[in-house]
């Protein structure tokens, strides 16, 4: 017999609030039976008689009836004792069979991660670094999604969310992996219809496209001289995906401030050009998240190659420092 009785009863409540046994009482009288014996019991789960006893008279009170008989021969159960065995062996059965799936879910690296990440890191760093992981783990699947709006972890069953910003949720776990330098682009239609704003307070009477998460916020700008400005900025299109910002400064629809990596294809073709460009940005710092508590090995495997990966792509320029930046 595989079920172990070697934990602490769980324990229900009868309707009057007193307590009953629970699965673990119904385990301990199945390894009794099993074996024979208190005696034999209590040596192979590790328990002393005592406790399988009363755990025994613990359930028979709660059923009302006598489920073992003492004979010459060892404990026997009774009709009673034989209709409960025979309809809870194969739920103990399947409740330990559901045990050992679980640990082994927290010990081998197998089975599928559901990844979101923000899309300006699909070529430079979370594409190349989820092909590595599944080139290293043959065992294990990815489900990889780029999309720039906010998802919501546990309600649509993500393992790992790489985002930018932080995630004010004490259910959830972040890691600091590196920051993404941010600049101003515009294409030349616009910027021929408009004029190129000479200073960083010129941004406040042009069309800005701005990022749903940054709404009613302000552009900080540090000019060449290294003084900061904070300007408040506004526009025709408001979006939770930076593609599209990115799209309709191509369109000629306004000034956007993106990542670098995300424009720069754009950039070299001519597509884009910069805006205040002897000015710098706030960099972007990005962030892996999980679930609390204990994660499935995959899991765990993942995050930590994410992070050792996010060190490659700082040596190849594409992320900066992990270093935070002090909060104001």
């Amino acid at each position: 017999m595989t079920q172990s009785a070697n934990s602490s009863a769980s324990n229900a409540k009868h309707p009057d609030g007193e307590s009953r046994p629970g699965l673990d009482a119904i385990a301990v009288f199945a390894a009794v039976v099993t074996a024979g014996s208190l005696s034999a019991a209590a040596r192979a789960q590790g328990l002393s008689k005592a406790t399988l006893s009363r755990a025994v008279t613990a359930l028979e009170r709660d059923l009302g009836t006598t489920l073992v008989e003492r004979r010459a021969s060892g404990l026997v159960p009774t009709t009673a004792g034989r209709a409960l065995l025979e309809r809870a062996l194969p739920a103990l059965a399947e409740l330990e069979r559901a045990r050992e799936q679980v640990r082994r879910a927290s010990t081998v690296t197998a089975g599928r991660i559901r990844v979101s990440s923000p899309p300006e890191l699909a070529s430079v760093w979370v594409g190349p670094a989820v092909q590595s992981f599944l080139r290293e783990h043959n065992d294990v699947d990815v489900e990889l999604q780029f999309g720039a709006r906010l998802v919501d972890l546990a309600r649509e069953g993500f393992d790992v969310v790489v985002r930018g910003g932080r995630v004010d949720d004490p259910a959830v776990r972040m890691r600091v992996l590196g920051r993404m330098r941010a600049v101003l682009v515009a294409s030349r239609a616009y910027l021929t219809r408009a004029g190129p704003p000479q200073s960083p307070e010129a941004l406040a009477s042009h069309s800005c496209l701005t990022l749903a998460v940054d709404q009613g916020r302000a552009w900080d700008v540090v000019d060449a001289a290294g003084r900061a400005h904070r300007v408040v900025v506004s526009g025709r299109l408001v979006s939770n995906d930076l593609l599209s910002l990115r799209d309709a400064a191509i369109a000629g629809l306004g000034i956007a401030r993106l990542p670098e990596a995300l424009c720069a294809e754009a950039l070299a073709r001519g597509e884009l050009e910069r805006v205040l460009d002897r000015c710098t940005l706030a960099a972007r710092m990005y962030y892996v998240v999980t679930p609390g508590g204990r994660l499935p090995a995959r899991v765990r495997a993942f995050v930590e190659h994410l992070v050792r990966t996010s060190g490659d792509a700082r040596s190849a320029g594409s992320l900066l420092s992990k270093r935070e930046p002090r909060r104001r």
